[in-house]
């Protein structure tokens, strides 16, 4: 009689992420502080001192939410651009290949937590299209990429 032995299975159990919202107030620019990332999800801190998402774009493989902090964004949504403004504690969840783009409109910095769900792999928030359906790049004199400039000793928390 012989035994046939089962190689164990090996299993890794996935790891909770803990994180907080603190995150630079700015001088200048505009600033994405990742928090959390899994290979279908980002969670991040977006900071605008000025500017925002100023060109019309879509993420093609992505849902996501915008969550207004402080400040205040307005919104154009879709290639009619309807305008919609945000103000603290309201948000906007736009499902993939929904064209937008918003710009910071308040007297303060432009907090928003903004969580993104999609298929792909986890280097989801980069992905854009413009309207011509050419990639966007988001660090891009084109989608007015401004150099975060933070304040010395200054957070939003």
């Amino acid at each position: 009689m012989s035994s046939t032995a089962e190689a164990p299975v090996r299993t890794t159990e996935p790891q909770a992420q803990v994180f907080d919202l603190k995150t630079p107030v700015l001088s200048a620019g505009k600033l994405t502080d990742i928090k959390g990332r899994t290979d279908m999800m980002t969670v991040a801190m977006k900071c605008h001192a000025e500017g925002g998402e100023n060109s019309l774009h879509a993420h093609v493989r992505e849902d996501h939410v915008f969550i207004v902090l402080q400040g205040e964004a307005t919104f154009h949504i879709g290639r009619e651009e309807l305008e919609v403004v945000l103000r603290k504690h309201q948000g906007m969840l736009l499902p993939r290949g929904a064209y937008y783009r918003f710009i910071s409109t308040g007297s303060e910095n432009l907090v928003q937590i903004r969580v993104g769900a999609g298929i792909g792999g986890a280097d989801l928030m980069n992905h854009r299209a413009d309207v011509n359906g050419k990639d966007l790049d988001p660090y891009s004199a084109a989608d007015h990429y401004a150099e975060p400039v933070p304040v010395p000793g200054r957070f939003f928390e």
